[in-house]
């Protein structure tokens, strides 16, 4: 997904007027370390489960505190998600104004930069 974002963000900065190679190779760069990152923590994530999991058995001889500091973990990025994606095209959770790259047509029809409607 996130090479195909960026894929259409380099669309966005032709249309601006940006050479087509020099906005591919400055989303290509920017898409690549992004899932560099992406892994990094992912891998992290792998490590955090370990050592979460072998300090609750070492201090409480149960794995019931990891599973429930995992369950407030991934309740919290439930919320990040939800106030991230969720919400209408074009809104944003400081009541700003709207992204250059997102707007409406005259009909009020949301579309993101690839021009493509959702709605």
């Amino acid at each position: 997904m996130i090479p195909a974002v960026y894929a259409a963000r380099a669309q966005d900065l032709v249309a601006a007027g940006r050479s087509p190679q020099r906005a591919r190779a400055e989303t290509n760069r920017t898409s690549a370390t992004l899932l560099g990152l992406i892994g990094a923590v992912g891998a992290l994530g792998g490590v955090a489960v370990n050592l979460t999991l072998r300090e609750s058995f070492g201090r409480m001889d149960s794995a019931v505190p990891a599973f429930a500091l995992f369950s407030a973990f991934y309740l919290l990025c439930a919320a990040v998600t939800w106030a991230a994606y969720r919400r209408r095209p074009g809104e944003r959770l400081d009541g700003g104004r709207r992204h250059p790259q997102v707007g409406a047509d005259s009909s009020g029809r949301s579309y993101s930069g690839s021009k493509t409607y959702s709605g």
